[in-house]
């Protein structure tokens, strides 16, 4: 491999530009280098995992997850006993060089009965204090994640916005009408740019008011497949190629917003913001869009996947197809 010696004198001085380069600690031109093993662990651990869930050793070990920064994949292990039937297997062995052991007490199966009795007894309590109309109260702080690449701004309040940039473009045949899918449910949509509080370009109301689909009515909005990042000096713009899902722990995940903007790993979300990870070493402009943030607490955001968005609308709207595009809360 021959590298510019330029370009690597560049990359070590200068500020990492890419959100990856920043979440790992790395630099930009080892993006795609650690991006490749990254991609190559999640393919492993999607063999494994689907062989720890078989009755043989669901009680044996206690779920993975993935360690970048020792390129290896974690193995939480009950019974040490079982590792080398584990390893010998014919779709295992391959990878025996990627697999670290690490011992736990408790299982997968035990993991799931223990929730399925927190689910039954959450169920209780909220159906036994039903007829006392309870009063929610929510946190009003929020913790700020080590991980996170831009602050939160405390300068803008997003409840008091009375828009949201466009976050989800659909074209839902076969009427062929141009949508956009928010989490948050408002009347009337514009296009407002990060850092600002205006109301720059009309977008059109709600089509589908429990949904929050919103019929794109200005001819002058060209909507594109495309994620924002204004506040990068590279990759301000960073082109959605896929749709899928995100199951192994420790994977990176990013996420664009209007109030905290495009941040990567276990990062403070906004409502509404696409979730997404880097899809391509060759390609770091291109991503995988997972779903949108759908709420926030201390320290954590949720995440509807797009599989359930789309299938609700699949199943109760009666469109035939669904093309949907993400940009930047």
């Amino acid at each position: 491999m021959i590298l510019n010696k330029k370009a690597i004198k560049y990359s070590i001085h200068a500020q990492p530009n890419h959100p990856l380069a920043k979440l790992w600690g790395i630099n930009d031109i080892d993006v795609p280098e650690w991006l490749d093993a990254e991609k190559y662990l999640i393919m492993i651990d999607g063999i494994l995992r689907q062989i720890l869930a078989e009755d043989n050793f669901i009680a044996s070990f206690g779920g993975t997850y993935i360690d970048k920064f020792k390129n290896c994949l974690v193995v939480n292990t009950v019974d040490y006993s079982k590792i080398e039937e584990l390893l010998a297997l014919p779709k295992i062995s391959p990878y025996n060089e990627s697999l670290h052991f690490e011992n736990v007490t408790t299982s997968i199966k035990q993991l799931k009965d223990y929730f399925q009795e927190i689910t039954l007894i959450a169920d209780k309590f909220i159906n036994a204090v039903e007829p006392f109309n309870p009063k929610i109260i929510y946190a009003t702080t929020q913790s700020v994640s080590q991980n996170m690449i831009r602050p939160r701004r405390r300068d803008v309040n997003s409840r008091d916005l009375d828009v949201k940039y466009l976050v989800m473009i659909c074209t839902l045949q076969p009427q062929g009408i141009a949508m956009i899918l928010r989490a948050a449910v408002k009347t009337i949509f514009f296009y407002s740019p990060w850092n600002s509080n205006s109301l720059v370009l009309p977008i059109g109301p709600i089509r589908f008011e429990s949904r929050a689909v919103i019929r794109v009515d200005n001819e002058n909005l060209d909507p594109q497949f495309v994620i924002r990042n204004d506040d990068a000096n590279q990759y301000k713009e960073l082109i959605i190629i896929n749709d899928g899902t995100i199951s192994s722990h420790y994977a990176h995940v990013c996420k664009s917003g209007v109030i905290t903007h495009l941040t990567c790993g276990y990062a403070l979300g906004d409502a509404g913001g696409p979730v997404f990870s880097f899809a391509s070493e060759e390609n770091l402009h291109s991503v995988d869009v997972y779903g949108i943030v759908v709420t926030v607490g201390l320290g954590i955001c949720a995440v509807q996947s797009l599989d359930t968005i789309l299938l609700n609308f699949r199943a109760e709207l009666k469109f035939l197809k669904i093309f949907c595009l993400c940009e930047g809360s």
